[in-house]
């Protein structure tokens, strides 16, 4: 007889849906809806200013599977259209920071990549420079970078395709 679980043995457990029965700990996503339900359900008894909690986990592994978040109210999901609107208000809010530093981050890889380039063509420069003191006086100007729009074979040589086309 294995040792290995049967098909009945992987069942869910009621309380933790994608923990198979008999192991030892809940998975992670459920270890993480557990005390995100537990953390939410304190904030809001501890907090009566508070309407509602959202909380978003992000997992270090692709997600397309695992829960996206918790929205829990003082009445567990949030079913008046008032609550249902200012917690959407709230989302709103701080999607649009996290959507605000995404795009910093971006013009931030912009700038760097633009002085990556200045440096790249003071460097091409510099090479040309160099190849003319040194008597290579028929040495192509480099191109910056830049894609000439011709493809050229790994070996080096004419690029592939028709040798009479224009």
């Amino acid at each position: 007889m294995s040792d290995a679980p049967q098909e009945s043995d992987l069942s869910p457990v009621p309380e933790n849906p994608t923990t198979p029965l008999g192991a030892a700990r809940p998975t992670f996503a459920d270890e993480v809806s557990m005390r995100s339900n537990q953390f939410a359900a304190d904030m809001l008894q501890l907090i009566p200013e508070l309407e509602g909690v959202a909380i978003i986990p992000s997992y270090t592994i692709p997600q397309d599977r695992l829960p996206f978040g918790l929205i829990m109210g003082r009445a567990g999901p949030l079913r008046q259209p008032a609550e249902i609107m200012h917690m959407a208000t709230q989302l709103h809010g701080c999607l649009k920071i996290q959507l605000d530093n995404a795009f910093q981050v971006i013009k931030n890889i912009d700038a760097y990549m633009g002085e990556q380039k200045n440096k790249l063509a003071q460097l091409e420069q510099q090479i040309h420079d160099a190849e003319q003191k040194l008597g290579f006086p028929d040495a192509p100007p480099t191109n910056n970078g830049g894609s000439t729009g011709e493809a050229s074979s790994p070996g080096g040589g004419d690029p592939p395709g028709d040798p009479t086309s224009p």
